[in-house]
């Protein structure tokens, strides 16, 4: 089953992917960073929500060729399950812990744990034969980058205003899943 997304499906999946990454950058930009390391910080959530999901979308349609239409379901099933995950956790998890000042090592740490979730969306877009992938994971690229930014910069200005921003993201997932399931 090939299947071309919307640009608005597409931003709409893209905006849930970067609120991890939005939320974390939240807490970074309370800390206060530079802008070099602002800079690093956005290149590399970029590039790893365009190769994660680029990954996950090649899993993903090989299991579509080998189960044909029984994938596309388990597909929509993981965007529901991983958007009810993000929900939960926002209401079962501890208020974050202090992020101290990025060092090496957390360059590449703290946004890949940002961007795996991108890997299992690119899963479930595989198995419906999603086209345009360079376009597509492009754009979750840009987003999640672009929401890095503003996540740092809302951070260094609002600071503990602003919570709870994975719920709206899961909330897309979901919804998005279940147009998939029965839509």
């Amino acid at each position: 089953m090939n299947q071309e997304l919307g640009l608005i499906t597409v931003f709409l999946i893209a905006i849930a992917l970067g609120m991890d990454a939005f939320s974390l950058s939240i807490g970074i930009g309370m800390q206060g960073v530079s802008s070099y390391q602002t800079g690093q910080l956005c290149l590399t959530v970029g590039v790893l929500h365009i190769l994660l999901p680029l990954v996950g979308i090649f899993l993903g349609q090989a299991l579509g060729t080998l189960a044909g239409d029984i994938a596309a379901y388990v597909g929509a099933a993981v965007l529901v399950i991983l958007g009810a995950k993000m929900i939960y956790e926002e209401f079962t998890t501890e208020e974050e812990e202090n992020i101290e000042k990025l060092s090496g090592w957390q360059f590449i740490v703290l946004p890949l744990s940002v961007s795996l979730d991108s890997l299992s969306i690119g899963f479930s877009l595989g198995t419906f034969g999603v086209q345009k992938l360079i376009f597509v994971t492009g754009i979750f690229g840009i987003v999640a980058a672009a929401m890095t930014l503003a996540g740092i910069f809302l951070g260094f200005r609002l600071g503990h205003f602003i919570e709870k921003t994975s719920i709206f993201g899961g909330g897309i997932l979901v919804a998005l899943g279940l147009k998939m399931l029965f839509f």
